[in-house]
C-alpha cells in the first residue's frame, strides 16, 4: 500500500492531494476477451449534505437518467430489483436490456450499495456498473445477455475494500 495519499483500486494507485472526506472516484475498464464489455466502478465517500438515496432509490435513479444509455432500458422479471452484494454489503442489483438511439439492443448489470456515514469504518456508496456494447465487439461475437449478467455478478462478488 502506498504511504501517500490516495485510492487503491484493483491494480491502480490514484494519488490525490485531496482529504479523504470528499472522496469521489470512479474507474471504467474493458475486459481484454470481451471488449464489447464496459466495467464502471464507483466509490463515493458519503457526506452530510448529499442525498440519502437507498440502494434500489439509487439504481432507478442510475437507470432512469444518470448514465443516458439509450433511449429505453427495460428491467428483467417483475420484481427486478434484486439483493446483490457489493463489497460484502448488501445492496440492490438489476439486469436491462438497452434500446440504444439507433436502435440497437444491448445489455446492463447495476449493483448498488448505500453507504453509512454513521459506520465505524468507512462505509462510501458503491457503484457497480458493467454493460455490454455490441458495437465495440472488434469482430468478435458480442457477449449473450446471461453471459454479461453473470460477468457482472462475478465482478461484483470479488469487490472488497482492503
Amino acid at each position: 500500500m502506498p504511504a501517500r495519499p490516495g485510492v487503491c483500486l484493483p491494480g491502480l494507485f490514484i494519488s490525490s492531494d485531496q482529504p479523504d472526506d470528499v472522496r469521489n472516484i470512479g474507474v471504467t475498464f474493458r475486459l481484454k476477451e470481451h471488449p464489447d464489455v464496459l466495467v464502471f466502478f464507483h466509490d463515493l465517500k458519503v457526506l452530510k449534505d448529499q442525498p440519502k438515496l437507498t440502494s434500489r432509490q439509487k439504481n432507478e435513479f442510475v437507470w432512469t437518467s444518470e448514465f443516458g444509455v439509450g433511449k429505453a432500458v427495460k428491467l428483467h422479471g417483475a420484481f427486478p430489483w434484486k439483493t446483490a452484494k457489493l463489497d460484502g454489503r448488501e445492496g440492490v442489483g438489476s439486469f436491462g436490456t438497452i434500446t440504444r438511439n439507433d436502435d440497437s439492443t444491448d445489455y446492463g448489470y447495476l449493483v448498488t450499495v448505500q453507504g453509512d456515514l454513521d459506520a465505524a469504518t468507512d462505509t462510501p456508496d458503491l457503484l457497480l456498473y458493467v454493460e455490454r456494447n455490441a458495437s465495440a465487439s472488434q469482430g468478435k461475437s458480442p457477449v449473450a445477455a446471461e453471459e454479461l449478467e453473470r460477468i457482472g455478478k462475478e465482478i461484483a462478488a470479488s469487490i472488497k475494500r482492503r
